[in-house]
C-alpha cells in the first residue's frame, strides 16, 4: 500500500468536508454545465476549479483533481470527470487504470478494496462498506475507511 497517497486522500476528504464538495454518487457533478460556462471545459481539472463553481465530486473525483495524483501521470477524464492513471509499477511494467482501477493503482491496493471505496454496493447482496447509504456517505465515513486501510484492518491488500 502507498501510505503517503492514502494519507493524501484523507487530507483531500478533510478539505472536501470543509468545502461541502463530497458526493459519492458521481465522479464529478456538472449537470448544469456551470463549469463549461465558467472555464470552457466539461469537468474541473483542479480542486480550485471544482470549488469555484460549487460543484461536487466523489473520493475518486477528488483524487483525480489532486496535484499529487497528476504529478505521477494521473488525469481527469474529460468524458466523465473520472480519474485515469498511467504509471510504471515496481516491476517496470507500464500499467493503466481508469475509475476505481486508477484509485487501486494510486493507493497500491486491490481492485476489490478500491471498488468498495469508490462504487455503490451491489444492491442485491446488501454488501454495505460504509455505515450509511452510498448517496449519504460523508467525508468522515471515507476518512474512517482510509484510516482503517492504513491500520491494516483489511488484511492483505494486494
Amino acid at each position: 500500500m502507498n501510505r503517503e497517497h492514502i494519507q493524501h486522500a484523507i487530507d483531500l476528504m478533510k478539505a472536501a468536508e470543509a468545502a461541502g464538495t463530497l458526493d459519492m454518487t458521481g465522479w464529478q457533478d456538472n449537470e448544469d454545465d456551470t463549469l463549461y460556462d465558467l472555464i470552457g471545459k466539461d469537468y474541473a481539472e483542479t480542486v480550485e476549479e471544482l470549488h469555484a463553481c460549487g460543484n461536487t465530486a466523489c473520493l475518486a473525483g477528488h483524487i483525480a483533481l489532486s496535484p499529487v495524483f497528476q504529478a505521477i501521470g494521473g488525469e481527469v477524464d474529460q468524458r466523465d470527470g473520472s480519474p485515469t492513471l498511467e504509471t510504471v509499477d515496481k516491476d517496470g511494467i507500464c500499467v493503466r487504470g481508469t475509475e476505481e482501477r486508477a484509485v487501486a493503482l494510486f493507493f497500491d491496493i486491490s481492485i476489490e478494496l478500491a471498488h468498495k471505496l469508490c462504487l455503490p454496493p451491489a444492491r442485491a447482496k446488501g454488501d454495505h462498506f460504509y455505515p450509511a447509504e452510498f448517496e449519504d456517505v460523508q467525508p468522515h465515513h471515507v476518512i474512517d475507511k482510509l484510516q482503517n486501510i492504513l491500520d491494516g484492518q483489511y488484511g492483505e491488500l494486494k
